[in-house]
């Protein structure tokens, strides 16, 4: 039987490394949005809300909702911004800092584990090719950022429709959302925000 393109097995690889990290995530009781919100602010304190929207691809209003939970739980809180009184500057409070850190070496842990599955041998051709389909795929998603633009309504703030979300359970992006958008969803991206290394910032 004939294997399925790359890019569709990249993406099915993609969508069961998810669950696998909802899996971990969802035993310290936290789904996948607030956990990529915690370890994008310990590395980069001070964003807005929106400035969330891209990592954590969900909507504006599920990110809402997720500072919300993350500010009942103590891990998060909110300060005014400096110079525009209707905005807010999110910061993580000390127990949002330690969870953060202990959740980047929870998700160390599972690529160790999964690179244990890859022969020695392997391993430094593994991570190289993973760089390399990295770039590539930021590469078509800048030349997707020169493209048309879609019409009023038909792109969210991850390219989607502003549907919003729940942020109360494990939430599974559709392939490509956040900085993975699929070409036919995809509109205008700032460039300033795609991550450079496939991190989550």
């Amino acid at each position: 039987m004939e294997k399925p393109p790359i890019a569709l097995r990249i993406v099915f690889l993609g969508k069961h490394l998810g669950h696998l990290i909802d899996h971990r995530m969802a035993r310290r009781g936290l789904n996948r949005t607030q956990t990529t919100i915690l370890t994008v602010l310990d590395r980069r304190p001070g964003l807005q809300a929106l400035d969330l929207c891209r990592p954590a691809g969900v909507e504006p209003a599920n990110v809402t909702r997720t500072i919300q939970s993350l500010e009942r739980l103590g891990l998060l809180e909110r300060r005014p911004h400096p110079t525009d009184r209707r905005a807010h500057l999110l910061f993580l409070t000390e127990a949002g800092h330690s969870l953060a850190r202990e959740l980047s070496e929870e998700v160390r842990e599972i690529s160790a584990d999964l690179l244990r599955q890859i022969p020695p041998e392997l391993q430094p051709q593994t991570e190289l090719l993973l760089d390399s389909l990295w770039k590539a795929v930021t590469h078509q998603i800048s030349d997707l950022s020169r493209q048309k633009p879609l019409a009023h309504g038909e792109v969210g703030c991850v390219g989607r429709g502003n549907a919003g979300g729940d942020a109360s359970g494990p939430h599974h992006p559709e392939p490509g959302a956040g900085a993975w958008r699929s070409a036919d969803q995809a509109g205008p991206m700032d460039q300033s925000r795609l991550p450079k290394d496939g991190t989550l910032e």
